[in-house]
């Protein structure tokens, strides 16, 4: 099993923020260089990787995962 990633609270502010501006918001997938974020209708905004430095290529997260997730 993969180890989860410990998000950094700025990691987690940034999951609050986008949820606050995306209220449908529920996954985010690391592609190269950029970030999806995704709700139940597929990709509705891509964010520079830099912003989630825990995240690995291919690796898809919950915003709820990624706001519980704070070590």
């Amino acid at each position: 099993m993969e180890e989860k990633p410990r998000w950094t609270e700025q990691e987690v502010e940034r999951a609050k923020a986008i949820k606050l501006i995306y209220p449908n918001a529920e996954k985010l997938e690391l592609i190269p260089c950029v970030i999806r974020v995704y709700t139940d209708i597929g990709a509705i905004a891509y964010l520079h990787a830099d912003l989630f430095p825990s995240m690995k290529n291919g690796q898809i997260s919950t915003l709820d995962e990624i706001i519980g997730g704070a070590q």
